[in-house]
C-alpha cells in the first residue's frame, strides 16, 4: 500500500520521470495480485492507468482497465463508485486513443452513474460531463457541444471551488484545447483561463497537470497572435 501511495504522489508531483515511477506501480500491483486482494487491485489499476494516460501511453492502460472493469462489475456491481471510476478511466483512454464512439458510450454511462450516486454538484460528476462535452466537440456535433460547453462554464463560475478537484482542471483545459482545434479561440480562452487560474490557486498543484494547462493556454494566446504571452 505504501509503495502504491508513493507512486501516486510521485506521479502527480511531476518531478520524477515516469520510467522511474512505473516500476513502483507494477511491483505493488504484482504483490496484491499474489495475495488475491481483488478490491485493492482494482484501485491500483485505476492509478496505474491514469499514470499511463497522463504520460501519453493509453495503449498500455487499455487492456489493464478493460480487465479491471470486467472484474469490478462482477465483484462490486455496476453501480459501485469504484466501477464508475473504471468506466470513466476507460472512456478517457478511448478518447485518447481516438475512438470517440467507444469513449462516448462509456463516459455517458459514467456521467449518469455519478449523477445518480454522487449528485449533480459533485466535481467528479462535472468531470464526466466535461469529458463527454469534449467528445461532442471533437466529433463536431456542435448542436450538442455548444449548450453543454456553456453549461459547464456556468456551473464552474457558479461554484469555482469544484475546480479544487484533482482531475477537473485537466478536463476543463482539454475541453478548451478541443474548442481551439475546432477554431473557437474565444471559448478555448475562457476554458483554459478557468483551468489555469484553478491550478495557480492550488498550494501544491500537480506539475503534470499544470504543464498541460500552461501549454493549452499558450496555444490559445498563439492563435490570438498574443505572442509575448504565448512565449
Amino acid at each position: 500500500q505504501f509503495m502504491y501511495a508513493h507512486a501516486v504522489v510521485l506521479n502527480f508531483l511531476g518531478q520524477t520521470p515516469w520510467a522511474k515511477i512505473e516500476p513502483f506501480f507494477l511491483q505493488a500491483l504484482a504483490l496484491h495480485r499474489e495475495r488475491e486482494d481483488e478490491l485493492r487491485t482494482l484501485k491500483f489499476i485505476v492509478g496505474l492507468s491514469v499514470g499511463y494516460t497522463l504520460h501519453w501511453q493509453p495503449g498500455k492502460a487499455e487492456p489493464l482497465t478493460v480487465n479491471a472493469l470486467d472484474h469490478s462489475q462482477r465483484a462490486l456491481g455496476p453501480d459501485h463508485p469504484d466501477t464508475g471510476n473504471l468506466i470513466t478511466t476507460l472512456g478517457w483512454i478511448y478518447e485518447e486513443l481516438n475512438q470517440p464512439e467507444r469513449a462516448k458510450e462509456l463516459v455517458l454511462r459514467s456521467y449518469e452513474l455519478r449523477r445518480r450516486i454522487l449528485g449533480e454538484g459533485s466535481p467528479r460528476t462535472l468531470s464526466s460531463f466535461v469529458l463527454l462535452t469534449r467528445i461532442f466537440v471533437q466529433q463536431q456535433q456542435f448542436d450538442e457541444a455548444g449548450p453543454r460547453t456553456e453549461e459547464a462554464i456556468a456551473r464552474i463560475r457558479d461554484r469555482p471551488a469544484v475546480l479544487n478537484d484533482l482531475y477537473l482542471p485537466y478536463q476543463v483545459g482539454e475541453l478548451g484545447w478541443a474548442s481551439l482545434e475546432q477554431g473557437d479561440a474565444a471559448t478555448a480562452e475562457t476554458l483554459c483561463d478557468l483551468a489555469l487560474k484553478a491550478m495557480r490557486r492550488k498550494t501544491d498543484p500537480s506539475q503534470v497537470v499544470l504543464a498541460r494547462v500552461l501549454t493549452q493556454m499558450g496555444a490559445v494566446c498563439l492563435a490570438q497572435e498574443r505572442y509575448s504571452e504565448a512565449e
